[in-house]
């Protein structure tokens, strides 16, 4: 009988313990993810560079295409009937390249501007 009360024991007590270890896993998986995501815009933000410089940015292309192309941009600004996007580093601020899509009121790109390293600065 003491044998029996002492495993019920026992199992009561890991249950407790399995609800925060699965709270850790979760926290952990979350943390993998968020780096994939990471890595994956910066990854887009590097082929938005390496178009600009090699002329292969589309004036005309929709702010639905850039996206699929580049990413979500980090901030998105209305200037009137407008918007800018701002493309740069996923986690750095200062200094770091940045890139600016200027979209009509049309939503196409009508132009960009790329901001270098020591202009941000």
């Amino acid at each position: 009988m003491i044998k029996q009360l002492f495993i019920i024991l026992v199992l009561l007590s890991c249950l407790g313990c399995s609800a925060k270890l699965r709270t850790l896993i979760n926290v952990s998986n979350e943390q993998k993810a968020q780096g994939v995501y990471i890595n994956e815009q910066n990854r887009k933000f590097s082929q938005l560079i390496k178009d600009i410089d090699n002329n292969k940015l589309k004036l005309g292309l929709k702010t639905k295409e850039v996206i699929n192309l580049y990413g979500e941009p980090i901030d998105i600004k209305p200037v009137g009937e407008e918007s800018v996007y701002l493309y740069r580093d996923a986690l750095k601020f200062f200094p770091t390249e940045k890139v600016y899509l200027y979209f009509d009121r049309e939503d196409k790109l009508r132009d960009f501007k790329v901001v270098s390293k020591e202009a941000s600065e």
